[in-house]
Parts: C-alpha cells; structure tokens; sequence
C-alpha cells in the first residue's frame, strides 16, 4: 500500500510539473518581441548603446550647421542657404547693391565708348584693348607679388580657380572661362554694330542699351528651366515697371531722328554709299535685340560653374582674356592710314573698358547670390 500511494504522489507532481512548464511557454509566446520591451544584450558599451537615439539628433545638428532648417521649424520657410547664412535683408542687400553697381559702372563704360569709338564698329574695341589689358596686367601682378610674399607661390594653390595644389590645371574650368570670353566678345561686337547703325540712321543709342533690359525677362524663364529658380509676383512686377521705363527713356530721347534725317547732308555719313538712314535704324534695332540674349546665356554658365569657379575669378580672369584677343583689332587699326592711336585713347579707352569688365564682374556674383532676373532689371 505504501509503495502504490507514493506512486501514485509521484504522478501527481508530474502532472503539475507538465502544467506549470505549459502555463509558462504560454506566458513566453504572448509576450512582445521588439527591442524595446526585450532589449537585445550585446557586448558594446554604453556609447553605442546610445548611438541610434542619438542619429536623429546629430542628423538636425548637421543640417543646422549647413544653414538648413530644422523639421518642423517654418520660421524659415523659402529662402535660400544664403539668407539664413548672412540672414535675409543683409543678403538681398548684398546682390541688389552689386547689381546697381554693375548697371552704374557698364552705363559709364558704355558712354565713353560709345561717344568716343562708335563710329569704327567692330574695330573700336581695339582702342579700349592696350588699356584695359595693361590694368589687368599691374592688378595680376601685384596679386602674384602678395602670394608669393605669403606662400612662396605666384597662385594660390590652395584656392585656385585655375589649378590643383599640385600644380596640375583645372581643365573642365576652361568651360565657363570660354563661355564669358565668347559671350562677353558676341555682346560687344553686337552692341558695336548696333551703336554705329544707330548713329548713321539718327537713332539715340540710349535706345540700343535699352535692349539690355530685355535680357531680365529672359533669365525669369531660362533660370526657371535651368535650376527652377522662383520669383515671386511682386518680383515680375517690379521687373516689368523697370523694363517699361527704361524703354520709354530710351525712345523719349529719339526725338532727333527728324532732325538728322533732314540735315543728311552735313552728317559725317556718306548715304550715297551704304544703307540709308531709315535701313541703317533698322538695322540697329534688329541688332540690339540680340544683345541681351548673349548675357543671359553667358550668366547661365556663370551659376552652373559657380562652386567649382567663383564668379568673381571668372568676371577677372575673362576680362583679362577677352581684351587680350581684342588687340588683334589694335593692330589691325594701326595699319590703317586714316587712324592715328593717342595717349588720350590709351587712357580713355582703357577706362572704358575697364569699368565694362568691372560691370560683368558684379552681374557674375549677382547672379550667382541673388536671384537672376532682377539682378538683370537692376
């Protein structure tokens, strides 16, 4: 009887054994499985333990350092890089300022050329070329003079637009430095053409520079297709009230037409031979309606190779180039018998010119810092 009832106690405390082993894998199976509520124990320390936590956070500090703004912070909401940088009234201040400042200095350059050398057409830039390129010259010099005084260098290597710090050229910036001198050189020979027809057809070549104005409403549409850059209404509208107005200063000032037209013969013009002063304005006209096309395909290289080649770099460096190809024109006027070149075209004509290199070199940060259509109005 002994033996049968410890058998018996036996069994009984399987039982209960294979029931408390079954209540607990049914615990085992309804508890969650993700990380959170059972943490996987491995062998790193504390810091890595934290370091997905923390990969949120050292992505915002990133962005903030960039100037990006933070998720969630609309405080910030449609304005560039630049303007959260510098902020953004000192910013818009920045590329407005340049722009006026290119429109001033290339007005200026502009007069003196235009009053002074039109009448040679294309040829005239040869007078500006000695000038402008002995400038450049005294500038770069004196540059390389600084960097070999600070680095032992005539460039410096560590910044260069044109070379690695090995010394090796930066060949794929030949792009946008051609792409200024070609657009740059087409410009200039367009508005020389345009300001010589227009002074034998009696035009006010004020008008041919009004053209120019045009080259805004270009770059609206071509840097919207090009790096979907917006504008705003309130921008289009200042835009179209300055193109407006320009034109109606330009065509204000025409008046004269009449009068040269009846006093043809005392003009300085032989009409016997040549277009006629109805076809000569016409010609002027179509010409300067090319103009600021050149411009804003020029400009469109300028913001597309900025990272690689500051605009400054390239306005200096194109500048340099450009007039350096132009004095093949000087020596062509120099075989001329009627021409006879002077210290007083030395001087004049290379102040001319520098002070439209000086323009195209304030539109090329403009345009990369602001925005490229009012940069153009401006």
């Amino acid at each position: 009887m002994q033996s049968i009832n410890s058998g018996e106690k036996y069994e009984e405390k399987a039982e209960v054994k294979v029931e408390e082993e079954q209540q607990a894998a049914m615990e085992l199976k309804d508890q969650p499985t993700n990380l959170e509520t059972n943490p996987v124990i491995t062998n790193e320390g504390p810091g890595e333990a934290l370091k997905e936590d923390n990969k949120d956070g050292d992505k915002e500090a990133e962005d903030a350092s960039k100037g990006n703004p933070a998720k969630g912070d609309d405080s910030n909401k449609g304005l560039t890089q630049q303007e959260i940088k510098h902020g953004r009234w000192q910013h818009t201040f920045y590329w407005v300022f340049l722009s006026l400042m290119g429109g001033l200095t290339l007005g200026i350059g502009e007069y003196f050329y235009a009053s002074n050398y039109a009448n040679l057409g294309l040829l005239g830039v040869g007078v500006m070329a000695p000038g402008t390129v002995c400038y450049f010259s005294v500038y770069k010099i004196i540059l390389a003079c600084y960097y070999y005084r600070k680095n032992g260098s005539v460039v410096n290597r560590q910044n260069s637009s044109l070379v690695y710090p090995d010394g090796r050229i930066r060949w794929f910036n030949l792009v946008p430095l051609m792409a200024n001198v070609i657009g740059n050189a087409g410009f200039l020979a367009i508005l020389s053409y345009a300001w010589e027809f227009a002074k034998r057809g009696g035009l006010n070549q004020g008008i041919i520079s009004s053209f120019l104005a045009f080259a805004a409403v270009i770059n609206i549409f071509l840097f919207r297709y090009f790096f979907n850059e917006k504008v705003t209404a309130t921008q289009v509208l200042g835009i179209v009230i300055m193109v407006g107005c320009i034109i109606c200063l330009g065509f204000e000032t025409s008046g004269k037409v009449d009068e040269v037209g009846d006093a043809s013969e005392d003009s300085e013009y032989d009409y016997s031979v040549g277009p006629s002063i109805f076809m000569s304005s016409i010609y002027a006209l179509v010409l300067g309606s090319f103009a600021p096309w050149t411009m804003s395909l020029k400009q469109i290289f300028i913001r597309k190779y900025s990272s690689g080649y500051p605009p400054l770099d390239q306005g200096i460096d194109s500048g340099l180039l450009e007039y350096s190809l132009y004095n093949i024109c000087t020596i062509i006027l120099l075989q001329r018998e009627d021409f006879a070149f002077t210290w007083e075209m030395f001087w004049i004509g290379g102040l001319a010119g520098m002070l439209i290199c000086m323009s195209r070199t304030f539109i090329c940060v403009a345009v990369v810092e602001g925005i490229a259509g009012p940069v153009q109005a401006l």
